[in-house]
């Protein structure tokens, strides 16, 4: 265990953690920042390259629609052109101002923000830009710099997009799944695909309308599959009560396990249900040997042995016998047991 190993050098480290109440993951990140601060100093190299992530999707008042980033390398000035990804394609922007927080306090606690003309890796730093009511959490942020083909760098940004869009089921039979970023999107996708559980449609940020309408196409094509896995991300009132009328179910949560367990639930439930409804349907042969004859009127009760198959409730019953004049045989339906 990782508080008891005195090497680190020779031992891994191993970090309980658990899943269901995430204890442990504190004691991770602790190793894992123990790990790179004295370990990985030398590794260290800072680049020239603006390399910067898109943590979070807000609107902040008197700015309106920011971005939290964190920039790993380079520098990020007011009015750089930046690409980066959102829910209808790529964004496409200038920066209008770079804001940081005033000293001791946090990027995503609100107070006064203290305003950059420029800023340089590594910290977090808000951004404020035209256009950004679509972004994605969780993708790259690019700076087209003066070389640079505007097009080629929108290419490249969608890609990360793609990728996620390439695992969604060529039938169009699956679930369909929401997520809030695009990390999250992806990690759901993986746990997805090991459990077999086929995708139909994907989409990043709040479920609306629209949303559970994509998804109500299913109620056509595979009615099991009318639902829609929304993993951290909320559900709009309007898009709930429109998926209550269609009948698609919604399942929320912040735990992609429990996403699971709810799906598994409801396809156990629906299992069950058209079972029950083919019960009537579904015929089991047996071959039964009449030992004695208690009611011989409606309801006729027998005395019988199985001597083959087995014998269920709701079975059709018939006796067979052979026609005296011409020999053939003839069923003669009892009802059913």
């Amino acid at each position: 265990l990782f508080y008891q190993n005195k090497s680190m050098s020779k031992y891994v480290s191993l970090v309980p953690t658990s899943a269901h109440t995430g204890e442990g993951v504190p004691d991770m990140l602790k190793l894992i920042v123990q790990l790179t601060q004295e370990r990985m100093v030398g590794s260290l190299m800072y680049l020239s390259e603006v390399q910067a992530t898109v943590l979070e999707v807000k609107a902040i008042e008197g700015f309106g629609m920011t971005i939290d980033v964190v920039l790993s390398n380079g520098i990020l000035r007011e009015g750089d052109r930046i690409v980066l990804c959102g829910t209808e394609g790529a964004i496409k922007t200038n920066i209008r101002a770079l804001l940081t927080p005033a000293p001791l306090r946090e990027l995503r606690l609100k107070s006064a923000y203290v305003h950059n003309k420029e800023v340089k890796a590594a910290l977090g730093v808000k951004i404020s830009a035209p256009g950004l009511e679509g972004a994605i959490a969780g993708s790259r942020l690019m700076v087209v710099g003066p070389d640079d083909d505007e097009d080629d760098i929108e290419d490249e940004v969608e890609s990360d997009l793609a990728v996620l869009f390439n695992r969604v089921e060529k039938s169009g039979r699956g679930v369909s799944v929401q997520a809030s970023t695009l990390g999250s999107l992806e990690a759901l996708l993986d746990f997805l695909k090991d459990c077999k559980i086929p995708v139909a449609n994907v989409r990043i940020g709040p479920v609306y309308k629209r949303d559970v309408m994509q998804c109500g196409i299913m109620l056509e094509k595979a009615p099991d599959y009318a639902i829609m896995l929304c993993f951290d991300v909320k559900v709009d009132k309007e898009a709930q009560a429109y998926a209550e009328d269609q009948g698609i179910r919604i399942f929320t949560a912040d735990i992609i396990y429990h996403l699971f367990d709810a799906f598994t639930k409801h396809m156990d439930e629906q299992l069950e249900k058209k079972k029950e409804e083919s019960k009537m349907l579904a015929v089991f042969p047996c071959v039964l040997k009449p030992v004695k004859v208690f009611n011989k009127n409606d309801p006729i009760i027998i005395g019988v042995d199985v001597t083959e198959g087995q014998l269920r409730i709701n079975a059709p019953i018939a006796a067979v016998r052979s026609n005296p004049t011409t020999g053939a045989k003839e069923i003669i339906k009892l009802g059913r047991v």
